[in-house]
């Protein structure tokens, strides 16, 4: 499987965790994405840093939060432009944490 679709994949799977608050599991995901794409820019890889920031303001690490969410808007602002992406973003989700 291609590095951009592990990413996909890892990211959706993650959300659902965080769904159940399942944030162990969620971070072990979204680290894993993450780690991906060092070798391949995906096009997902702002809503993996989005959802990576939620899930520090969730588990308390809101300097590591600030971090993640600043380098979310960076990959997004480098993004504009290119074709949208088929991840969650977890805020999207309305129910969310609820």
């Amino acid at each position: 499987m291609e590095p951009a679709v592990r990413v996909v994949a890892l990211n959706n799977i993650a959300v659902v965790y965080l769904m159940d608050k399942r944030f162990t599991k969620a971070e072990d995901c979204l680290q894993r994405a993450l780690a991906l794409v060092d070798g391949a820019p995906p096009l997902c890889v702002p809503e993996v840093a989005v959802n990576y920031a939620f899930l520090l303001r969730q588990t308390g690490r809101k300097r590591a939060a600030a971090a993640a969410q600043l380098r979310a808007q960076e990959l997004s602002s480098q993004r504009r432009g290119k074709t949208g992406s088929q991840t969650i973003d977890a805020s999207e989700i309305d129910s969310f944490g609820k």
